[in-house]
Formats: structure tokens, C-alpha cells, sequence
């Protein structure tokens, strides 16, 4: 399983395994591994700011803390997680403000 979120705040879920090769496509670019919080791991685009992609203001609120000072996150984001309830957790501290589309 592994959560999805593009530019906008648009959540997904996916089941099923996924690659290198899906996360560049969802990403759009090489992919960049970031920690994230509860042991989550973030997927973005290494190149999504030089690329000019929007500010993903929902993911660099939540990785507030594990960011440079004025760092920000640009583009859709990936998270995985080893162990599914991490990606549970992940879920419901999102819940709010993040809408669910179904996949």
C-alpha cells in the first residue's frame, strides 16, 4: 500500500506493490527520499522546484521540523511505509483538511 498526494491536497490510497519506476511516474521526475514523520517515507521530485512545480503546501506543513528553514516541497508526493499501520496512522493525522479520493 502506499498514499498519494498531488499539489492540491488530493489523498489516495493504493494497494498492491509499487517500484522505482511508479514513483517516478507519480512524482514526474527522479525520485528524492525524505524521512518522514512516525518512520513514513517520502517520494518527491528531486527536481520538481526547478521544474517550477506548485508548492505543496499540505505535505511541507506536515514535514514542518524535517525541512531547511524556507524549504518547501514542489509537485505530488508518495508515501510508503514498511509496516501498514504506520500508513494508518499517516491517514488519520490527515484526515483533516485532506480530501479522499477513491482509486
Amino acid at each position: 500500500m502506499y498514499v498519494t498526494i498531488d499539489e492540491f491536497g488530493r489523498f489516495d490510497v493504493h494497494e498492491g506493490k509499487h517500484g522505482i519506476k511508479d514513483l517516478q511516474e507519480w512524482v514526474g521526475g527522479y525520485v528524492e527520499h525524505l524521512d518522514g514523520p512516525h518512520g513514513l517515507d517520502v517520494w518527491i521530485d528531486e527536481e520538481g522546484k526547478l521544474k517550477d512545480k506548485r508548492i505543496n503546501w499540505k505535505v511541507t506543513e506536515w514535514m514542518e521540523g524535517r525541512l531547511m528553514p524556507g524549504d518547501y516541497i514542489a509537485g505530488k508526493v508518495v508515501v510508503t511505509a514498511m509496516n501498514e499501520k504506520r500508513l494508518a496512522q499517516f491517514r488519520e493525522e490527515f484526515d483533516d483538511g485532506i480530501t479522499m479520493v477513491a482509486v
